[in-house]
């Protein structure tokens, strides 16, 4: 902390808050016992800063070291934690200004509790604590920090440099908000696992397969699979019904699926900027500025704050790049690679879904296609079961592709 702050007492924080037009509810503040001067002092300085830009929003202080805390496990029976409630009008400067204090005292940390509520919370708020140099959460050793707020686990090399990419080009879109950046983070991490990459040959996938992903245009293209330019020129191109912006014999081929989530046809190439070098969505910059443009559809900082839970931002994105309502099995595959993805030092766990909200949304009915199955079945005695299952869900993510053509 600042030496160079005066710390302060219980008393003189509640005179404090009073002068600047806050209030407390009851007593809670020490119901249960006295709250440590460091958290009092920085908290102190915070509402001074506050006020002197939000003069209208007032604060209501509903917990401290109080004595609904007491038989819980908590910083807030150590007196090193305090809750507190105020217009949601005023939620968004106000995380702006925790998100400084954050970086200005190690050991600074806050839980937005309207959107991510614990388990024992009675109503929504902000739970804000102080232990010098241990934020509450701590941050495992085994976990990655990057760009300020977000981390991971389990990504390393490519995958972890691309994810970095993607978050820094969000901020620089102002979309700042964690709920928001896993949303779109676990949505094209399902779609590639965060590697651009050019849609894959169809050749060893079966007739009957091919006319379930592409309908009519499988069957007529099917004699062609294994001769990728042609079979990808019939399925995309002029000729092939689809409103893709293909016109020159070769476009299907050359503006195939591309980029994060496999964007598709010349008319989408040129919307992103990359018509004249479509190779170029496979460099991670490109494909995450094409996918971020296509998720988003430009509505940058006004993402933030627009999500409850982290399940509403997956469903809303997931639901965007699929053109329409998602399958439960999109959804259940964006969430578990939230799973691997960390707020605040926290990783994501169940509390932070809406489970109870989950039971209409999930789609039982999705199956894999024995063709699939086989062909993989039979990969997978060559490679490691990771890679393996990467193949799958290439496919899986393809299979999601073409429905959103069709």
């Amino acid at each position: 902390m600042n030496k160079n702050l005066n710390e302060i007492s219980s008393g003189e924080f509640r005179g404090k808050l009073k002068s600047l037009g806050h209030s407390e509810k009851g007593s809670e503040l020490t119901s249960g016992g006295d709250l440590k001067s460091d958290l009092l002092t920085i908290f102190s300085e915070l509402m001074d800063e506050f006020k002197k830009t939000n003069s209208s929003c007032n604060m209501t202080f509903t917990a401290g070291n109080d004595k609904f805390h007491q038989s819980r496990k908590s910083r807030h029976t150590a007196g090193e934690a305090i809750d507190v409630v105020l217009p949601s009008s005023c939620h968004g400067d106000f995380i702006k200004l925790l998100e400084k204090y954050k970086s200005k005292y190690n050991g600074f940390s806050f839980i937005d509790e309207y959107r991510n509520p614990s388990k024992g919370a009675t109503g929504g708020h902000f739970h804000v604590s102080y232990r010098k140099g241990s934020p509450e959460g701590g941050v495992s050793k085994t976990k990655k920090s990057i760009s300020g707020q977000l981390g991971f686990k389990k990504y390393s090399g490519k995958p972890a440099n691309n994810i970095k990419i993607i978050i820094d080009k969000l901020k620089k879109e102002g979309i700042t908000d964690p709920i928001a950046q896993i949303g779109i983070l676990s949505t094209i991490g399902k779609e590639s696992g965060f590697v651009p990459q050019n849609e894959f040959s169809y050749c060893n996938t079966s007739d009957g397969q091919l006319v379930k992903i592409f309908g009519k245009r499988g069957r007529k293209c099917g004699s062609l699979k294994c001769d990728d330019p042609k079979f990808f020129d019939c399925i995309y191109g002029s000729e092939s019904g689809m409103s893709l912006g293909n016109m020159d014999p070769g476009d299907g081929y050359k503006y195939r699926g591309r980029g994060f989530n496999q964007i598709t046809g010349r008319s989408n190439y040129r919307s992103y900027g990359y018509e004249n070098n479509p190779e170029a969505l496979n460099n991670p910059e490109g494909a995450a500025d094409a996918a971020i443009k296509f998720l988003t559809k430009g509505k940058g900082s006004s993402l933030n704050n627009k999500f409850k839970s982290v399940d509403e931002s997956i469903k809303y994105f997931v639901d965007i790049n699929a053109g329409g309502s998602a399958s439960g099995k999109e959804f259940s595959k964006a969430k578990n690679v939230a799973q691997n993805f960390t707020m605040d030092g926290t990783g994501v766990t169940d509390t932070d879904f809406n489970l109870a909200d989950t039971g209409s949304f999930l789609d039982t009915t999705t199956t894999s296609s024995p063709d699939i199955i086989d062909v993989f079945r039979n990969l997978g005695k060559l490679l490691s079961p990771d890679k393996a299952l990467e193949i799958t869900e290439d496919v899986d993510r393809m299979k999601n592709l073409m429905k959103k053509i069709l």
